[in-house]
């Protein structure tokens, strides 16, 4: 068995960067069992006294402590510090028998899995990683910790089981590297149905030559007559991924006539309207793509088809192009791509001076509800066309609804703005305003007020006054945490969130939450509750916690040395991350800012010099923070101090911005965002601005200015 990909658990040493330094509290939450020896053994962590911690840990371990599965956890970080891994792997090993409930079990429980296939003893991570499996949050993590299974069961001599996982894989997730990996360490495969799904992996993560292999030999076997569609499809795909266009158009064809009732055939038609398209058969293509949406109207590629016929039509000119989208909009009004569809109908209408039709467009996307930002975006258009069509007076109470139903959005300040310059709106919309970014957004929408409770001490008060059904000593173990400023206090109330729902709670765990640095847990517990309070000082007070100053001393520190707004760099790290040190997209972007690896090294080179870079580093708050900032000062210089654009490539890259760039309509801003071409970074700029405003509403200018505030 090959070794499988691990999966990343940092761990938490440097609790500077998690938390505030500890400070010790009234003698009395020292003396809870087992609390001062617990304290100590922080301390001793902190100035690298690591055997001296581990002393002190294990006294906090004692059978009567409040923090005997903590000061366990402890005991391990410090032994790996000095390179004792069999006393770090015994630590974890007693801490997840005799705690088996702990809020830090399942971080225990990857470290320990890492721990065994590190020293080689695989076989004994089988049953953690059945029960880590269990639990999985994410696709990603479900196909990493299944192939880690594989190999313990293989280890522990189980191969059948070992096997049966890796198929698992195989057929669960053919797109990912995983499947591939575990391709590569099954037997051969002995049914038809088996090597499909092998040719199947192989085609989905470009292995053309290794799929067509295995599917040519399947093509002379008796028996895959029920497989062939499939067959020719990924035969098909495969070729196509290899340049051989016109073969894999032969074979879409052979499947639209030989198997038009087959799931395949809505694939192929699709394909070969493509190919068609491609080579200069604009009928032939228009026609492929008629009869995909007249068979098979149910298909999720109908809508799809509809709107590759109106991208035809709009490169033929002509009117042909807006029935395609009426019939998007009559047919298929909650697809993921009518939104986005119907947007940009309205808006190539409002570039083109045809305000009334546009208006029309709009009004029709919003009778058909697809959701808050959706119908946002309608009522602003609609507003926009009502200033074009010279009913100021209509506009006025349009862009006044904006503002009342849709708070949060972008438009909302957009809408702001708006008001602010309607008796000059002809001269505003008449000249360009990509350099007017003043002008984008009204800041200032509501006072500064001050955070709630300005310490953990005062956070924790109403806490407990929520948390009554808690039991003495679990109250005592939080405050005790919460007021010595420890890192646990964060994974204590991280399970104890999940059994709260009263909105007072809530409310009561966001900013206990807040207080100890667990930005991205307060969202959560204030996103709950968005909307539940009207009284105030708690409904202007939740938006503090929304739109939390996280990390203040280092977003100051970054922010100031590379001289960019701190207020963008925390919009940029809201939207990217809602502030979680650990976060992992699909396409391997790391911690607060989302850096993925390979510009994270090309960062780290400019700012830090040719040191070696570790991925590791980048889910570290201060250089993730440092090396984002640079990002987007490099960025706002290359595009002028333009925001929108520094946006948009710090999500779409530099290069596919410049290339849009040099083709893109003029227009003014509003019209430039939506033609963005690109779905996830049109969403993406329009997320950043709407949170970069709203933290120019709630914070004055210079409130990071000093840093911690």
């Amino acid at each position: 068995m090959k070794n499988s990909k691990r999966i990343l658990i940092s761990t938490v040493l440097a609790l500077t960067l998690l938390i505030a330094p500890a400070r010790l509290v009234a003698a009395e939450t020292e003396e809870a069992p087992g609390g001062k020896a617990f304290l100590e053994g922080h301390r001793l962590q902190g100035v690298g006294d690591w055997r001296g911690s581990i002393e002190r840990f294990r006294a906090a371990a004692d059978v009567y402590s409040l923090f005997a599965d903590y000061a366990l956890y402890q005991t391990a970080q410090s032994a790996l510090q000095i390179g004792d891994t069999d006393l770090s792997i015994s630590a974890l090993e007693d801490l997840l028998g005799m705690h088996p409930d702990t809020p830090v079990g399942a971080r225990a429980r990857m470290e320990l899995i890492n721990l065994y296939f590190n020293t080689g003893d695989k076989a004994k991570a089988a049953p953690y990683l059945e029960t880590a499996l269990r639990g999985a949050k994410s696709t990603r993590e479900s196909a990493s910790l299944s192939l880690m299974l594989a190999e313990a069961y293989a280890a522990a001599g189980g191969a059948a089981k070992a096997e049966s996982i890796l198929w698992r894989v195989i057929n669960n997730w053919p797109s990912r590297a995983e499947a591939l990996e575990a391709v590569e360490k099954i037997d051969e495969p002995g049914t038809p149905q088996k090597m499909l799904a092998v040719a199947k992996v192989y085609s989905e993560n470009k292995k053309a030559r290794k799929a067509l292999d295995i599917l040519e030999e399947l093509m002379i076997d008796p028996r895959v007559a029920p497989l062939m569609p499939e067959i020719l499809l990924y035969m098909a795909q495969s070729f196509a991924r290899e340049g051989k266009k016109q073969a894999a158009a032969d074979l879409y064809t052979e499947i639209i006539s030989d198997y038009p009732k087959s799931s395949s055939a809505t694939t192929a038609l699709f394909g070969r309207a493509g190919h068609r398209r491609a080579t200069g058969m604009t009928s032939e293509a228009l026609e492929d793509y008629a009869q995909l949406v007249e068979r098979y109207p149910t298909s999720y590629m109908a809508p799809q088809a509809l709107r590759e016929r109106a991208k035809i039509f709009e490169k033929l000119g002509g009117p042909d192009e807006y029935g395609e989208y009426e019939k998007m909009l009559a047919a298929y009004p909650k697809h993921d791509i009518t939104y986005t569809t119907v947007m940009y109908w309205g808006v190539k209408l409002y570039q083109a001076g045809e305000y009334a039709e546009a208006q029309r467009v709009f009004e029709k996307l919003a009778a058909a509800d697809l959701g808050y930002d959706s119908n946002a975006d309608a009522a602003f258009w609609t507003a926009k066309c009502t200033i074009a069509l010279g009913n100021t007076n209509l506009a006025k109470i349009q862009l006044a609804g904006v503002i009342k139903w849709f708070d949060e959005s972008s438009q909302s300040f957009r809408a702001r703005s708006m008001l602010k310059t309607l008796a000059g709106v002809q001269s505003l919309y008449s000249r360009d305003e990509m350099s007017e970014w003043e002008k984008f957004f009204a800041f200032s929408t509501r006072p500064f007020a001050e955070y709630e409770n300005a310490s953990a001490e005062a956070a924790y008060v109403p806490l407990e006054n929520e948390l009554g059904r808690l039991d003495r000593q679990a109250l005592d173990r939080l405050a005790f945490l919460m007021l010595n400023g420890l890192p646990e206090a964060k994974w204590e109330m991280e399970q104890i969130s999940r059994s709260v729902s009263g909105t007072n709670a809530r409310y009561a765990l966001g900013w206990a939450f807040f207080h100890t640095q667990a930005y991205n847990e307060s969202i959560k517990a204030a996103s709950s509750i968005r909307g539940r309070f009207k009284e105030e000082p708690r409904a202007t007070r939740l938006w503090y916690l929304l739109y939390p100053v996280a990390y203040p001393d280092l977003v100051h520190e970054s922010s100031s040395k590379y001289g960019v707004d701190p207020m963008l760099s925390l919009a940029v790290m809201r939207e990217e991350s809602h502030f979680s040190e650990e976060s992992l997209s699909a396409s391997d972007a790391c911690g607060l800012m989302q850096i993925i690896p390979r510009t994270g090294e090309w960062l780290a080179g400019k700012v830090y010099g040719p040191a070696g870079f570790d991925r590791a580093l980048l889910f570290r708050p201060d250089v993730n923070i440092e090396l984002g900032s640079f990002y987007l000062d490099y960025l706002l210089k290359k595009f002028d101090n333009n925001v929108v654009l520094a946006l948009a490539a710090y999500n779409w890259g530099e290069g596919n911005l410049r290339r849009w760039l040099d083709k893109s309509p003029p227009g003014d801003l509003d019209v430039f965002i939506e033609r963005i071409p690109a779905d996830e970074t049109r969403r993406y700029v329009k997320k950043v601005l709407r949170s970069y405003a709203v933290y120019h509403s709630l914070y004055p200018p210079d409130h990071l200015a000093g840093g911690a505030n």
